[in-house]
């Protein structure tokens, strides 16, 4: 099982002048996950959904198939 402490910080030497943090709100609730039903052929090899994910590789033709029939 993963060790659940928090990664230690970087040392300062290796920021380049510019240093921001961007928290993770505990309190807001994550945004609803995509059913992918808005799926188009790219290409030949990838296809990619209106939220934002993308899949490319050998049989994309087969998984797009997939996509739509649910």
């Amino acid at each position: 099982m993963a060790d659940k402490q928090p990664l230690p910080p970087l040392p300062k030497e290796v920021y380049d002048g510019e240093h921001y943090e961007a928290p993770i709100p505990k309190d807001q609730k994550m945004p609803k996950k995509c059913n992918h039903k808005g799926v188009k052929l790219i290409s030949a090899i990838e296809l990619r959904c209106e939220c934002g994910s993308g899949w490319s590789g050998p049989n994309i033709q087969q998984l797009y198939e997939l996509f739509r029939k649910q």
